[in-house]
């Protein structure tokens, strides 16, 4: 849900809803990065704490970063970017998947699957060349 969701363009803090549907391109690309500075962040914590084992919180953890919408001006859903960090323990990892024919709603079937939840799909199901 993007509802209260501040994000800086420029000098001032801006409605991302606002950012990504009808803004100026610049600041759309400034949002992105911002909060992929964020996700950045929080994937470098992850992987520098350990579990009572020693092994990285990353490895057992799946970081998602995506958009519900590639183009906000138009509301398509097409080339909307998923990054996914971590999982290594679940997912196939350290690998470029074509993106073609897949959309966020199948990014959710795969989280959702990696879940455990029953199968209740959103999209075409889960993207079987990420998952272990």
């Amino acid at each position: 849900d993007q509802d209260g969701l501040m994000v800086p363009v420029g000098n001032s803090l801006r409605d991302y809803h606002s950012v990504i549907s009808g803004s100026p391109l610049e600041n759309f690309i400034n949002a992105r990065a911002y909060l992929t500075q964020k996700f950045t962040y929080l994937v470098q914590l992850l992987e520098a704490t350990k579990d009572s084992d020693g092994i990285s919180l990353l490895d057992s953890t799946l970081v998602v970063l995506t958009t519900d919408m590639g183009d906000g001006t138009s509301h398509t859903q097409g080339d909307a970017p998923f990054l996914l960090a971590g999982g290594k323990s679940f997912l196939r990892t350290n690998r470029l998947v074509e993106g073609l024919g897949y959309t966020h709603l199948d990014l959710m079937d795969t989280v959702s699957t990696l879940m455990g939840v029953p199968s209740a799909y959103y999209g075409k199901g889960p993207i079987a060349a990420i998952i272990k």
